[in-house]
């Protein structure tokens, strides 16, 4: 079988059945645009281990991009349409949440930041569902944090914390029944959880509400084990509240709170950003302490393996022109894609998976 050689590469890498983080999407929708529109026999070619998931949120988001597509349930419907037979393309919750993220950056014309936020509580529903290990993770930590302190009331179950977490980003939060059984997890970032404002005024704090439709791997899983909904308690100042009302919270409903941005033929985008509204020296520090309030013989039995993110300064794409056919790394951990043309070509790759 003869090999097709690519004079462009470049490898876009996050873990299989997880979303990218938001300044990936950006890089990635950049350069795959200027590819296209430096000569009009250039095609892409995206691809990752199975060439659907990662890819399908990729895709999705340059359409976006592009202004192919105004919404991200556009954009989703029309990729799982020309994409599988059963019209089910990215189906993973937290992928699809982060294509509505990057719509909504592009859309209401939004300055992305990494804003941080102190958790407070995670409520868990229904309160007779078997969990006894969690964790939590912001994407540059080297190991997750353990969640270990579960109480059950008549209604949830209350994952408490000795003191109020920092986060800012993209965050993943994981749980299992047991450290042998598979488990269920959803990423969210508290850029998008600001700006969604679902805040209870009273209480001073942010809540973010996903049902089990909305949370990786429980919205197809077991009833008897998956949860039915989670909430995550959040806010600004990271002061503890000692008793939180047990009030059903309503879902949250994004609404933009800036202008939308003008839609016209030009479809190239600015989406700039500002980095750490906490410096990170502090931010780590604040983690620390947190780690160092922890029982460390509860820790050490609670931790769940690590999602192994690489560093954030090592997920800058790389462009490689030496005519070495991306096929080498595409079995392993990237999401990449890949232009061909007569006269041209170039691959983009997401590397590990779906």
């Amino acid at each position: 079988m003869k090999l097709v050689q690519f004079a462009y590469h470049a490898e876009y890498p996050f873990k299989d059945h997880n979303p990218p983080d938001i300044e990936l999407i950006d890089k990635f929708c950049k350069d795959v645009d200027s590819f296209l529109n430096a000569d009009s026999s250039h095609v892409v070619a995206i691809h990752c281990k199975a060439g659907k998931g990662r890819t399908g949120t990729m895709i999705c988001c340059y359409l976006l991009y592009n202004n192919s597509f105004q919404t991200a349930h556009e954009a989703l419907t029309y990729y799982a349409e020309k994409r599988t037979k059963d019209k089910k393309g990215v189906t993973i919750p937290s992928q699809r949440r982060y294509v509505v993220y990057y719509e909504q950056l592009l859309r209401q014309n939004l300055t992305y930041r990494k804003v941080s936020l102190y958790i407070l509580e995670l409520r868990i529903f229904p309160a007779d569902l078997p969990l006894k290990v969690g964790s939590i993770q912001q994407k540059d930590m080297k190991e997750p944090l353990p969640l270990v302190k579960f109480r059950r009331t008549d209604h949830y179950i209350s994952v408490e914390l000795d003191c109020c977490m920092p986060l800012a980003g993209d965050v993943k939060v994981e749980f299992r029944p047991n450290k042998l059984d598979k488990g269920w997890h959803f990423w969210f970032n508290t850029f998008f959880v600001e700006l969604a404002g679902a805040e209870d005024q009273s209480q001073g704090r942010f809540v973010l509400t996903l049902d089990k439709q909305e949370i990786d791997d429980a919205h197809k899983g077991s009833a008897k084990k998956c949860p039915e909904q989670v909430q995550v308690f959040l806010n600004r100042r990271g002061e503890c509240v000692d008793t939180m009302d047990a009030r059903p919270v309503p879902q949250a409903v994004v609404e933009g709170t800036q202008k939308s941005a003008t839609h016209t033929n030009n479809h190239h985008h600015v989406v700039p950003y500002q980095h750490h509204t906490v410096p990170h020296e502090q931010q780590l520090q604040q983690q620390r302490q947190y780690l160092a309030m922890r029982d460390q013989s509860n820790r050490s039995q609670s931790l769940i393996p690590s999602s192994n993110y690489t560093d954030p300064q090592q997920l800058h794409h790389r462009s490689v022109n030496n005519n070495r056919a991306s096929s080498s790394n595409t079995s392993s951990t990237s999401s990449s894609y890949t232009s061909s043309s007569s006269s041209s070509s170039s691959s983009f790759s997401n590397s590990s998976g779906s």
